[in-house]
């Protein structure tokens, strides 16, 4: 680990922030409690938001969008 981190200091900084998330994804992936991440959060309140205000398509509207792929 400690090899491969010595390596890493001397990637592009791209290279070392893919790094960094991979391994915040890994940490998370074993943690108790799952923390949303901004983005989850901001996608899940848009979500309840559509919900509340009716923004949402009835059965009969998914499976006419349905029917069309077929």
């Amino acid at each position: 680990m400690n090899d491969l981190i010595e390596r890493a200091e001397s990637w592009p900084e791209e290279a070392r922030t893919l790094l960094l998330h991979a391994a915040e994804t890994i940490e998370r992936s074993f943690a108790d409690v799952y923390v949303l991440s901004t983005d989850e959060r901001k996608a899940i309140e848009e979500g309840l938001d559509d919900i509340r205000h009716g923004r949402i398509a009835g059965d009969a509207e998914i499976e006419a969008i349905f029917a069309q792929c077929r």
